[in-house]
């Protein structure tokens, strides 16, 4: 041991351990002779803190958003619509606080309908931290958009104004088979068909009198928001050429009148009191005839009314405005309908596969509400739907029968609208290798509507 001792003394490990030694005894002196913290020597090094308003600066962050504002801590509910839901159920399904609904569905029920709303309606609210609205945005078909904004007592809400961009475009085709067949099939939606075909629905059956080579176009207003297609608005210009006869022409317009129309080149109103067709695009199965062997019962009888083919549940729409005078079952025809219209006119509509809800025996009905579905009841061989029109007590061909037309434009009116319908076709015909005519911002207001199809 003693040795070994000895051994270490003369090395360089012991002076270098005399020497640390020393100079730590120096350094504790000198920090109680200054006044040093004497933990300093205790703990690890800290970097220097600059002042707040430095820190801040070299964050590049303002000084006044050091906290949260309220609206920071806001948090967002949204909601939709889905089949067979109810506000109630929609709320339920979002957790909306209970304190918040009632002055929601108050609020709403005076600026809109809540017994129309449908599947993809939405509501969209901003709650801060107390689960209070700060704002709503409640949307209810493409058009109708409305803020909803907390008051002193209750909510408030306003229709807000709609920014849209509204395209002029063209759309031509040829017959080879059907008008459905015949328009592009890239068109944003398909009721643009029945509109066109609409349109010349008294003048014109395309059940039965299309054929091969028969040429249309139109000129329409095309409806987006922010860059997605919304609708179709109105069809300003519409024609169908076949080839030996003058072409149907429809313009629309409205300049002096109250409620727009199309109009012939004549100033004659397109429509009649009744239209032409219920189903305007089913094919007939069976025409208007006194002999006729009973597709099921086998002898030979009258068949006083067309018969249009078309798939079960295609919508049926009455021809003329009138008063339900029967509706239910009856015989061979099924359910059927029969509607009381003015000055001795009767329509029957059978085979029906159901009825629109709420119709009943003296309801009013609109010319062309859907009153009804196509179907099979009653002795039928597939769905079709038999419809009859009797005048004054005689059943009379309703594809041959000619009805008056609605209106013709007054003197003053004549000149307005011929230059009108001038430039329209101007358009349409200087126009039909572009789709594109004219592109618009347009802002439609809450009490300027715009129904699309």
């Amino acid at each position: 041991m003693m040795p070994a001792l000895k051994k270490f003394f003369k090395t360089y490990h012991f002076i270098t351990l005399i020497v640390s030694t020393g100079l730590m005894m120096i350094l504790i002196s000198l920090a109680f002779e200054f006044g040093v913290d004497n933990q300093f020597l205790l703990r690890p090094a800290l970097a220097k803190i600059p002042p707040m308003d430095q820190a801040l600066k070299e964050s590049h962050l303002p000084i006044n958003q050091e906290f949260s504002s309220p609206e920071d801590l806001s948090h967002r509910i949204t909601m939709t619509l889905q089949s067979g839901d109810t506000l109630e159920k929609l709320f339920s399904r979002h957790q909306v606080p209970y304190t918040i609904i009632n002055k929601i569905v108050t609020a709403l029920a005076l600026e809109v309908n809540l017994k129309t709303l449908h599947p993809g309606d939405s509501l969209k609210l901003t709650l801060d931290q107390h689960d209070q609205l700060i704002n709503g945005i409640f949307q209810t078909g493409q058009l109708n958009f409305y803020m909803i904004t907390p008051g002193p007592d209750h909510y408030m809400v306003t229709q807000t104004p709609l920014e849209l961009t509204r395209k002029t475009v063209t759309i031509t085709g040829t017959i080879l088979t059907s008008l459905t067949e015949a328009f592009p099939k890239d068109i944003k939606n398909p009721k643009l068909i029945y509109a066109f075909a609409d349109i010349f629905a008294s003048r014109f059956d395309f059940n039965t009198e299309t054929r091969v080579g028969d040429q249309f176009s139109l000129m329409v207003e095309e409806y987006e928001k922010d860059g997605k297609f919304i609708g179709y608005g109105n069809i300003l210009v519409a024609r169908y050429q076949q080839n030996d006869l003058p072409p149907l022409e429809a313009f629309h317009y409205t300049a002096t009148l109250p409620v727009a129309g199309y109009f012939d080149r004549e100033g004659r109103q397109l429509g009649s009191s009744f239209i032409k067709s219920p189903v305007p695009l089913g094919r007939v199965s069976s025409r208007f005839t006194t002999r006729r062997k009973h597709p099921i019962l086998g002898d030979v009888r009258k068949h006083l009314g067309i018969d249009l083919a078309a798939p079960t549940g295609t919508p049926i729409m009455a021809t003329a405005e009138g008063k339900i005078a029967f509706i239910g079952k009856n015989g061979g025809f099924g359910n059927q309908i029969i509607i009381e219209h003015s000055n001795g006119y009767r329509t029957h509509y059978g085979h029906l596969s159901r009825f629109s809800k709420n119709l009943k025996k003296g309801s009013r009905v609109r010319q062309k509400e859907i009153i009804g579905f196509v179907g099979a009841t009653g002795l039928a061989t597939g769905p079709h739907l038999d419809y009859r029109l009797e005048v004054q007590g005689v059943f009379k061909n309703p594809f041959a029968y000619k009805y008056k037309p609605l209106t013709v434009l007054p003197d003053s009116a004549q000149l307005d609208f011929k230059q009108h319908a001038s430039e329209l076709i101007n358009h349409l015909d200087g126009n039909l290798e572009g789709p594109f005519l004219q592109v618009d911002n347009v802002t439609r207001y809450p009490d300027s509507p715009l129904e699309l199809l």
